[in-house]
Order: structure tokens, then sequence, then C-alpha cells
């Protein structure tokens, strides 16, 4: 099972999806940390979570504006991807928009270990085309749905095919009504998001789940360690 560090040590007062932050993770034992990519106005792949800021669209910044207006320094998906080469960490790589999977993992490529995911199946399906034996999942978990959105997100295993995921990423919330009982079932390995919890996490960990996110990786290492 694969502790996985969401955006980094944020916790630990580092802005998230900074190299700091992802520093900060794997001294604290994480296996691999997990990044947000967005393409920016210039071309350039940055980690960065939100799709605006001071309410102008990524897609129409560079990174040097992004930069300004965030006012810490945002990393480039090189760097990241640099960072896990040279500490031989895994990396989970959220795309968040599709138009960018092939780019991406040229730029990722050589890691130890990479999952890529998004919530867009569109997105899945992009990777796949770019790389048919990329590790990639669905994420599941979206904030605002209605009843058939959440209904799909419960029972994913036709969208899970139909994309051609290998693997789901769910919400904790979601872990409910036979959940992981139907994804082994199927064959799709489960990556719980965003787990902070140690006891939950060590409940998660018996269940047998392929992966944990979580912003708390000193904590959740504490107690798995005997695991590992």
């Amino acid at each position: 099972m694969r502790l996985i560090a969401h955006r980094g040590r944020s916790a630990a007062g580092h802005p998230d999806n900074t190299l700091a932050a992802f520093a900060a993770a794997l001294d604290e034992g994480a296996d691999m940390v997990e990044c947000d990519v967005h393409r920016l106005a210039d071309g350039s792949l940055a980690c960065f979570h939100d799709a605006a800021i001071a309410d102008r669209p990524l897609a129409e910044l560079s990174h040097a504006a992004l930069e300004a207006l965030a006012g810490f320094a945002v990393p480039r998906l090189a760097e990241v991807a640099q960072l896990c080469r040279d500490r031989g960490a895994g990396l989970d790589l959220e795309l968040k928009a599709g138009g960018c999977a092939a780019d991406a993992l040229v730029v990722v490529d050589g890691l130890a270990e990479l999952w890529v995911k998004s919530f867009y199946d569109d997105v899945v399906r992009e990777v796949r085309e770019a790389q048919p034996d990329t590790y990639v999942g669905l994420l599941l978990g979206v904030p605002r749905g209605g009843l058939r959105v959440r209904l799909s997100e419960l029972f994913p295993v036709r969208r899970l095919r139909a994309c051609g995921a290998r693997f789901v990423a769910p919400n904790w919330r979601l872990l409910r009504l036979g959940f992981l009982r139907r994804m082994r079932s199927a064959g799709f390995p489960v990556l719980a998001w965003t787990v902070n919890d140690p006891a939950h996490a060590e409940r998660l960990a018996a269940a047998g789940v392929a992966g944990i996110a979580t912003d708390r990786p000193a904590e959740l290492r504490a107690v798995l360690e005997p695991r590992a």
C-alpha cells in the first residue's frame, strides 16, 4: 500500500503544491507525492490546485504572472518530477483539464512510480491514448452533483471500464454500501483520499486499499509502518 502526500506536506505550514511541501512530505515518510497540474497560457505545465486566482483563469496566465498572483514560487511539473527522481519517490499526478496528457507524460518519464488520475472520464481516455500502459485512474467525489452523479460514483464500474481506468480514486466518504468489495470483485485497486485520521487509515489499510492520500504523512506513517 502506498502512502501519498496530498499536495505535499501542506499541513505543516508550507503552501500546497510547492517543492518545500513535497520535500517535507518525503522527509516524513510518504512513498509518493500528489500534485495538481494545469497548462498555463505560456504553454508551461504548472503544479497548482485552483482553476482560477484573482478571478483570472490559469489558462490565461503565464508562469511568471501566476507566481506573482499566488505570492510564492509555483513549481513547474518538471521540477516536481526531478525532485521525485532525486529522492527515488513516486508521483501521483492529477490532471485538472484535458489537452496536456501527452506532454505531461513526457515530462514525468523515468520516475520510480507514476500514478495519473483525473475527475474527467475523457482525460482518463486521453492518458490511455497517449501512453496505453500508464497506470491511470478515475477520481470520484465531485463536490456538487445530483443523484445521478452520486450514484455513478458509488457504483462506478461501468464508467471505469468505459474510460479505460486501471484504478479508482474515491473520496473516503464514498467508501460505503460495499464499495471496496465491489471494486475488489471488479478488479479495480482503490486509492482513498483525503484521509487524515490515523485510526481510519489503519482500517483502510487492513481492508486492502492500494493507496491512501493524506495531508499528514508523518502521523499516518507512524501507524502504518508495521504494515509497510
